[in-house]
């Protein structure tokens, strides 16, 4: 796993290198962008809490540290998902398997993000094939409890940078989350009734 570090020349440099060898771009730039990288430190992060534990005590970590916790966290939900989709009754399958998808489409939106603040394509560990045995609706119900606690620490961490573009995909990482939670509600109304 890399460290984040904040955006220096040469990473910048290597681009350019690619693009236009002959080219010095924004001499400038780069000395302003020396000084204010000398400045700053990269801010800390709370590491998600685990979903057996929401209210356990947390450590600081950084931005990409923290975004590959989020990662996994997405793609085991998005397992979860689809091994419950194979036990379900048939009229909340398709739910499910949209939960699955959407669960696929915060990671790749995570991974986007850890791209803009490392400049390094993440790639993430194969997620191991969870056991089909159990109750479907303990495993949503602890999936419920993920996706409460991963909204709230996307907004916490849209307010914490200083990318508003990483900002913006955040809180709506944020509002998907609180989404998928009210379909898992819904999912129940249905099933338990």
């Amino acid at each position: 796993m890399a460290q984040y570090e904040m955006p220096d020349d040469r990473r910048a440099d290597a681009v350019w290198r690619r693009v236009s060898p002959d080219l010095d771009p924004y001499p400038d730039a780069r000395r302003q962008s020396q000084e204010e990288s000398a400045r700053r430190q990269d801010p800390p992060f709370v590491r998600p809490p685990a979903a057996d534990s929401p209210r356990r005590p947390t450590k600081d970590i950084t931005q990409a540290e923290a975004i590959t916790a989020a990662i996994a966290r997405e793609l085991e939900e998005r397992r979860t998902y689809q091994t419950v989709a194979r036990r379900v009754p048939q009229p909340l399958r398709r739910a499910v398997e949209q939960l699955a998808a959407d669960a696929l489409r915060g990671a790749r939106r995570l991974m986007a993000a850890y791209f803009v603040l490392t400049g390094e394509r993440y790639r993430p560990e194969p997620v191991r094939p969870r056991s089909s045995g159990g109750n479907w609706l303990t495993e949503l119900r602890q999936v419920y409890r993920q996706c409460l606690s991963a909204a709230e620490q996307y907004a916490r961490w849209a307010e914490n940078t200083d990318d508003p573009i990483l900002a913006d995909a955040l809180r709506d990482l944020s509002g998907e989350k609180k989404r998928q939670a009210r379909t898992l509600m819904g999912i129940w109304e249905n099933a338990l009734a």
